[in-house]
């Protein structure tokens, strides 16, 4: 995931702090370029809706209020943010000040923050069912399509993914997040109680395959439908950027904060459900 202070705000910041460690207020400026209080408003949502989803095959009906309201409490966008920048401290620590630098570069100039606004808006509008779909068969659509012009379009988006690792590393943090589901879930009682720790893992793996197939079915079109305003030349420059040093630096980062944040939030929900399974208050 890609995820507006001025660059010579953060050069001071910067400037001011020794260039091998990352400081609180690089890291509240990183994620202020990159919008994350606005991306974290839209996870929140999200995590809501799936919460709603999975409620029939945890509770064997219609999602409780109190399972609504504690996901809604573990997503809440300003604790998630700080769980998000306590997670980003270290990674930002150990990757290279100068690419990070750069990065921040990138993403302050006019077509950095374009990019941004057009992931995020085509991400909320994505909470409709409807316009999921649509986007889903725009992108077979353009798969079908026997046009060069098509055919380059669609390799774009693929190279786009490739840069960035956004499959392996969603798929990565989705497991990664499952395993900590079922870790709440046993310790509060639930039916993962008398799971083995090599139980869970079986059953998380078990799940690899179809989580990759659900991630690309959701990422090809995300993306497909967020750049249609771009030119065929503005994807080229991201990609270069997403592959070089400064992007993949920022990649890193930006993985192990989420990946953090994520397994804390889903080790929340499994505690939540197993206390609600066994009528504990939660």
């Amino acid at each position: 995931m890609r995820h507006w202070i001025g660059v010579a705000v953060f050069g001071v910041i910067l400037a001011a702090s020794n260039p091998a460690r990352a400081t609180p207020e690089m890291v509240r400026s990183l994620g202020d370029v990159l919008q994350m209080d606005k991306t974290l408003t839209i996870m929140s949502r999200e995590a809501v809706a799936n919460a709603a989803e999975v409620a029939p095959d945890l509770f064997g009906g219609a999602s409780p209020a109190k399972w609504t309201d504690a996901v809604a409490t573990l997503f809440d966008p300003v604790t998630a943010r700080a769980a998000f920048d306590a997670g980003l401290l270290p990674a930002m620590t150990s990757a290279n000040q100068g690419d990070l630098q750069q990065a921040l570069d990138y993403f302050n100039t006019p077509m950095g923050q374009r990019m941004l606004d057009l992931e995020l808006s085509a991400r909320e509008a994505l909470l409709d069912p409807d316009v999921e779909a649509a986007a889903k068969q725009s992108w077979a659509d353009l798969l079908a399509d026997p046009m060069p012009a098509s055919a380059q379009r669609a390799q774009l988006i693929r190279d786009i993914v490739a840069a960035t690792d956004l499959i392996e590393s969603n798929v990565s943090s989705a497991m990664n997040g499952n395993f900590a589901f079922f870790q709440g879930l046993a310790e509060a009682g639930g039916f993962a109680a008398q799971m083995t720790q090599d139980d869970m893992l079986a059953e998380v793996r078990g799940q690899e395959a179809e989580l990759r197939a659900d991630t690309a079915d959701w990422l090809y079109p995300f993306l497909a439908m967020a750049y249609t305003p771009l030119s065929d030349d503005e994807l080229r420059g991201y990609i270069a950027f997403s592959k070089s040093p400064a992007g993949q630096a920022l990649n890193g980062v930006l993985f192990l904060a989420f990946d953090e944040m994520g397994a804390a939030q889903s080790r929340g929900m499994g505690l939540a459900a197993g206390r609600l399974m066994v009528g504990q208050d939660i």
